[in-house]
């Protein structure tokens, strides 16, 4: 199999076949090999990869800021269930300290771990409870899980904590 049979394009191999003869007969007019071409086209990948990775790191870091001091920490008398996506959320009872903010709210952390899970499963997952401000549009309050926590730098660049998962009954808390 020749490298450029890698990356189909045409509509069926006929068609495939004639792009990859006239551009195989293209680059050797330029004395380029088709060795030249597969590592232009994984430059070209990496270069693609590096910058979606650098806007979606940018993306999420430039939204989360830091709670002011004096932010109130919430308690949770009891553990309390939620839906989380297509599955649940139990809140652990305990006290939630403020562990950042955004535009729309705070994010408290869980003073241990939440039990995340759907049919038949459950895990431990860090996180906490998202309170919206009194002044935003969506007043629902939402779930939060930690996905950075242990995860590499990769990894970290390309997942979200602020990423909620909202729910239509609120958690009941109380302040000091």
């Amino acid at each position: 199999m020749q490298p450029f049979n890698r990356f189909p394009l045409g509509k069926n191999k006929k068609q495939t076949h004639n792009v990859h003869l006239i551009l195989r007969t293209l680059f050797a007019q330029f004395s380029l090999g088709l060795c030249a071409l597969d590592a232009m086209m994984l430059i070209h990948v990496k270069a693609s990869f590096l910058a979606v990775s650098a806007a979606i790191l940018l993306a999420s870091c430039a939204s989360a800021q830091v709670v002011p001091a004096g932010t109130s920490t919430i308690t949770l008398n009891m553990p309390q269930r939620r839906p989380a996506g297509l599955g649940f959320v139990v809140f652990p009872a305990g006290t939630y300290t403020p562990d950042f903010q955004t535009a729309d709210g705070i994010y408290y952390r869980a003073p241990t771990h939440l039990a995340g899970g759907g049919p038949g499963f459950s895990r431990p997952l860090r996180g906490g409870l998202f309170i919206p401000f009194a002044n935003r549009p969506n007043q629902n309050q939402a779930a939060w899980f930690d996905e950075q926590e242990n995860a590499s730098l990769l990894l970290a660049a390309t997942t979200s904590t602020t990423r909620l998962w909202r729910f239509s009954e609120p958690v009941a808390f109380t302040r000091p």
